[in-house]
This record gives C-alpha cells, sequence and structure tokens, in this order.
C-alpha cells in the first residue's frame, strides 16, 4: 500500500513531499464546534463513538476529547482544530500501524485546507487490552518530517490508504 502513497506524495528526485497534490487532495477545513453540545452531536449524541477502518476498531471517547482540544501534554490551545476529529478518524489518507513505548498504536493522517493554509491532522490512538484502539491526541503536525514519516512508512505498516 505504502508504495502508492509514496509515488503520488514523494518526489521521487529530491525526496520531498509534493505539497501541491497533497492539497489538492486535501478537504476544506472545518469550522470549529463552539459548544461541547455540537461538538458531541457531530457525532451522534453518544458517549463513545466507535469506528472500524480495515479491520481496526477505534474508540472516541467524546468527553476526554473535547477536552483535549485546551487540556493536553503540551498545554496547546486546539479547539480550532475540535471539527476535525471525526473526518480525521473516518475518512483518513492514511493509517500506519507503529509501536510507542511497546503498545501498538494507529496513526491516522488527514490533510485540510483553508483559503491560504494547509494543515496536517495527526491522530493517534493506543491499543488496549481488549483489542481495540483508544483515542489518544490528535494534532497539527507543523513540521513535514512527521507527515513524510507517514506517507513513507513500509507496505507492512500501511493499513489503509484511501487512494488504493
Amino acid at each position: 500500500m505504502s508504495w502508492k502513497s509514496k509515488q503520488r506524495y514523494i518526489n521521487p528526485g529530491d525526496d520531498r513531499v509534493k505539497i501541491g497534490v497533497l492539497s489538492k487532495d486535501a478537504d476544506e477545513k472545518p469550522m470549529r464546534h463552539k459548544t461541547w453540545v455540537k461538538f458531541k452531536a457531530s457525532f451522534g449524541n453518544v458517549n463513545y463513538f466507535t469506528h472500524t477502518i480495515a479491520g481496526y476498531t477505534v474508540v472516541v471517547g467524546l468527553s476526554y476529547a473535547f477536552k483535549h482540544f485546551t487540556d493536553n501534554t503540551y498545554h496547546q490551545h486546539r479547539k480550532n482544530e475540535n471539527a476535525t476529529l471525526l473526518p480525521t478518524l473516518t475518512d483518513p489518507l492514511i493509517v500506519v500501524k507503529d509501536t510507542y513505548k511497546g503498545q501498538s498504536v494507529l496513526n491516522f493522517y488527514k490533510p485540510f485546507k483553508t483559503e491560504d493554509e494547509l494543515f496536517h491532522m495527526m491522530m493517534f490512538q493506543a491499543l488496549e487490552e481488549d483489542g481495540q484502539y483508544k483515542f489518544r491526541t490528535i494534532y497539527s503536525a507543523n513540521t513535514m518530517s512527521k507527515v513524510k514519516e507517514v506517507l513513507k512508512a513500509t507496505d507492512g505498516n500501511t493499513v489503509y490508504f484511501k487512494y488504493e
């Protein structure tokens, strides 16, 4: 799978990300949900949202996720990005399986754009004992190195690519 993402997004001559192609494939960045009620409603008014992609089940605790946009490890204010969670989970560009601190994780990537900016949303899931992946964080990658790493993941680690 990953060779297809490399072919589409990595320039073979200089090994750089083809920003123009990535921008063309990006969705419009959705407007943020201003309240908890609107955020929860976007997921169907459930407390836990479950989605399966490529045979992997991901569970998002909505209360934790909503709070995470303002109270997170790096104390970053991310509330303007809260409407990117659902489309990044349900319609990612690519999903890559990896390990982090000995745990199996899934990294979701989806580009979004505004009139003058391209945003690279990365989402990280940790494997729980019951075999489901649980939402941990979502953030906008501020360097292309993480985006490039995901786009160039090995075929064995790429579990989903939108354009396959």
